[in-house]
């Protein structure tokens, strides 16, 4: 029974392919249990969309699972008429095991990384280590202000959120982001591209900090590999 596969003890390799062989045994019972939500969801991009045949999916990082499977529902299984671009901030660093796990999306331009990869600013792709708290640093930077996102409900608009979110000033953060824009583009300079490196610059003065980090990761009670 599913409730056997619960138990600490069995968490095993052989566990593992009894988990599996169940799994794919029951895949069309797991999957139909989403069927409400994959239709809500398709409704409710298809209305985000519109006429737009190109569009981009934005996230921190660091495979690029959220966009890259965006990409594929819209194009896929909604079938809108909408070619998706994956956008992030870094990929996985030099140190991470999936540090590669995205260089073919990547190659075929289905992906792009703005601050770092193993094939962009690699100095700074080889400075990041998600063993030191850098990931979750960047993601509570660029958090939003409501909880996360958790899936679409029975109906066009309804939507679940989590019960929690991390303790951090997300609205003050994006203001002070709007207002930096906004000064930089009254500035004399204010059409010039910032690079990614130079985008990099202060967040790697905080990644210096490993003081710092640790606390601000510890007051904002993030719940890592959760949330």
């Amino acid at each position: 029974t599913p409730k056997q596969f619960c138990k600490e003890d069995l968490l095993s390799p052989k566990a593992a392919n009894h988990l599996r062989r169940f799994l794919d045994a029951h895949w069309d019972q797991v999957c139909a249990h989403y069927d409400n939500e994959v239709h809500t969801g398709g409704t409710y991009f298809a209305r985000q969309i519109g006429t737009a045949t190109t569009a981009v999916a934005v996230d921190v990082g660091w495979v690029g699972s959220g966009p890259l499977l965006l990409r594929h529902m819209i194009e896929n299984v909604w079938s809108l008429n909408c070619k998706v671009t994956g956008i992030v901030a870094g990929t996985c660093g030099h140190l991470s095991p999936d540090a590669e796990s995205s260089a073919a999306q990547r190659a075929s331009g289905e992906l792009v990384s703005y601050l770092f990869s193993d094939a962009h600013n690699r100095e700074l792709w080889k400075c990041h280590d998600p063993s030191l708290g850098h990931n979750l640093l960047l993601e509570l930077i660029l958090a939003a202000t409501t909880p996360s996102f958790r899936g679409f409900g029975d109906t066009d608009d309804s939507f679940q959120f989590s019960s929690k979110r991390e303790l951090i000033d997300s609205a003050a953060i994006q203001q002070g982001i709007l207002d930096f824009s906004a000064a930089f583009t009254r500035h004399p300079f204010g059409r010039m591209q910032i690079s990614g490196a130079d985008a990099m610059a202060p967040i790697r003065i905080l990644t210096n900090n490993s003081k710092w980090i640790h606390k601000i990761i510890s007051d904002s009670r993030i719940n890592t590999n959760i949330e």
